[in-house]
C-alpha cells in the first residue's frame, strides 16, 4: 500500500511545484493517470480483502 501511496504523492508533487497546478498542462494528467493506473495494476495482482 506504500507504494501506491508514493506514486500518487509523486504525481501530487509534480503538479504542486506550481503555485496552482494547471490542470490543463498534459503532464498533469498524463501523470494522474498513470499513477491511477498503477494503482489499479496493483489492486488487481494483489486484491485485499
Amino acid at each position: 500500500m506504500k507504494k501506491n501511496e508514493n506514486e500518487l504523492l509523486k504525481a501530487q508533487e509534480s503538479t504542486n511545484k506550481h503555485e496552482k497546478p494547471d490542470k490543463t498542462h498534459p503532464n498533469y494528467h498524463k501523470e494522474v493517470s498513470q499513477a491511477i493506473e498503477d494503482l489499479e495494476n496493483e489492486d488487481s495482482d494483489e486484491p485485499e480483502f
